[in-house]
């Protein structure tokens, strides 16, 4: 296994990401500005109409050059993790000749971006794009807290009961509802007292229960939950 890291890591060292000329680079579409047709959803507290979505930024050289290298020169026998190190580590290395191509496509395309922010600017007012940034800051705090209320509730697993659990569970059961109303505590206490009468033969039934629950929680969830 430690020649096969070896070896491994060899090969992503050895590799060499391919620059290409700028007349080779994939073009890259200048941002588009929305249309500039009504927008139906008002702010509740302002009643102002949002604007739409503003121009996004555009990339910058070193992303073009990832995306390049990423789209068109990744071996097959590399996964895009392992060609992003590679070429990540590379772009480290090149000199001002070979980041030429990614950073003058880059500068093209902060000039688009310029052209269209002064365009989206100039059609609405400040009052409709503070309302659009509010709204997208909202979209924003909403899916987070979606997306948190989902690993929570994905974390909250119920565990299996054990033995003793089982046992008490079905001691409870068997008591008056006036030794019920007494709590947990004392119910708890009075089985804790039985629970410790019985021999291995008397517990068999429920370790054998609760093995075969855990068995089941296992199979779903993982032995690390």
């Amino acid at each position: 296994m430690f020649r096969t890291l070896i070896a491994h890591t060899s090969r992503l060292a050895a590799a060499q990401p391919i620059v290409v000329p700028a007349a080779q680079l994939p073009r890259f579409a200048a941002p588009v500005l929305p249309r500039f047709a009504a927008v139906t959803a008002r702010s509740k507290s302002t009643g102002v109409t949002p604007a739409p979505d503003a121009p996004k930024k555009p990339k910058t050289a070193y992303q073009i050059y990832m995306t390049d290298q990423l789209t068109n020169h990744r071996p097959a026998e590399y996964n895009a993790r392992e060609w992003m190190s590679v070429a990540g580590t590379r772009w480290k290395t090149l000199d001002s000749t070979e980041k030429a191509p990614f950073e003058a496509k880059a500068a093209q395309l902060k000039e688009q971006y310029a052209r269209d922010l002064a365009a989206y600017e100039s059609t609405y007012t400040e009052a409709e794009i503070t309302a659009q940034k509010l709204a997208a800051e909202k979209a924003k705090e909403e899916k987070l807290e979606k997306k948190l209320k989902r690993q929570a509730k994905a974390d909250k697993v119920k565990h299996p009961l054990n033995a003793w659990q089982l046992f008490m569970m079905e001691y409870r059961s068997t008591l008056s509802d006036v030794q019920k109303k007494k709590g947990m505590a004392q119910v708890a206490k009075l089985a804790a007292a039985e629970w410790k009468t019985m021999d291995e033969n008397a517990r068999l039934p429920y370790t054998d229960k609760a093995a075969e629950l855990k068995a089941a929680f296992e199979a779903e969830h993982g032995a690390r939950q």
